[in-house]
């Protein structure tokens, strides 16, 4: 089996982030990234402290807001007014999941979908489904920029996607299906009978359920492919140490042609594309193309 891993193509993407960095340099412009916390998630924390070294690193400013868990709409809202009009910040995202009082898509819809580099506004989300895409969501993006990187044949290979989010599952099975392309795609879900025996007739499967373990590679078709986007905690139950594991158990036996390691894999994707898509809106900012 081949393991794809995704820090080779996240470096690309940093490459080709820091050399628009200086190139906007040259006009008097530092891409800005807004990251908007509400709530005390450990997780949560993680990951806008890593998004906020990330710009650090590839010379993005960057700024980060933290509320208090029992923060009301109109606190929240004000934030997400204040980043919509700051001119060094060129796009920016809501942290989620977000507390389970506050609604969710009223805020992400307060966005200004210029800097919704998260591609989770209503706008945005349509526009991707028109394939006329604002933003490519980080995720999305990351699965096919490892695609392209590992040199994987789509056209008219038949995919499966397993999980229906709107940050994943949904973006993903409509971009491999449109032109370009060219895939045969099935979206299916936690509810989708005989999934297990589905999972045969495709050539590639990518997981994005949220659910530790889910399947497993031995579910899946010889000389197949998977890409796992689950990142799940598993807490040791005498221990209380925890490991991070994917949605599949990749078994030693497996048949498979390639996957993708949990952790090192989607992941480093993930941030890599968030810094991107602020250095396209700093960029269009100034009416240049994107890279």
């Amino acid at each position: 089996m081949e393991i794809w891993y995704g820090k080779p193509v996240a470096e690309k993407i940093y490459q080709d982030i820091q050399s628009r960095c200086r190139f906007l340099a040259t006009k008097g412009l530092q891409p800005g990234l807004g990251l908007l916390l509400v709530g005390n998630d450990p997780a949560s924390e993680i990951y806008v402290r890593m998004k906020g070294e990330a710009c650090k690193k590839y010379g993005i400013y960057s700024e980060t807001k933290v509320l208090s868990q029992e923060s009301t709409f109109e606190e929240v809202a004000q934030v997400i007014q204040s980043f919509n009009t700051k001119q060094e910040i060129h796009g920016f995202i809501i942290q989620l999941p977000l507390p389970k009082h506050l609604p969710e898509r009223k805020l992400l819809d307060l966005i200004h979908p210029s800097k919704d580099v998260d591609c989770l506004t209503a706008e945005n989300i349509g526009k991707l489904v028109l394939n006329i895409p604002q933003y490519i969501p980080c995720t999305p993006a990351g699965i096919l920029a490892l695609l392209e990187f590992y040199k994987v044949p789509i056209v008219s290979q038949r995919i499966l996607v397993v999980g229906r989010s709107n940050i994943v599952g949904r973006p993903i099975s409509i971009l491999l299906s449109q032109k370009g392309y060219d895939a045969t795609v099935t979206l299916a879900h936690s509810k989708t009978v005989h999934l297990k025996e589905m999972i045969q007739e495709f050539d590639g499967v990518i997981v994005a359920i949220g659910s530790p373990e889910f399947l497993s590679t031995s579910d899946i078709k010889a000389d197949s492919w998977l890409i796992d986007v689950g990142v799940n905690r598993i807490v040791h139950p005498t221990t209380n140490s925890t490991k991070l594991v994917g949605d599949v158990r990749i078994d030693t036996d497996a048949k498979i042609k390639a996957f993708t390691p949990v952790p090192g894999g989607i992941g480093p994707l993930t941030i890599a594309n968030l810094l991107k898509n602020c250095v396209i809106a700093a960029s269009r900012s100034l009416g240049l193309e994107d890279f």
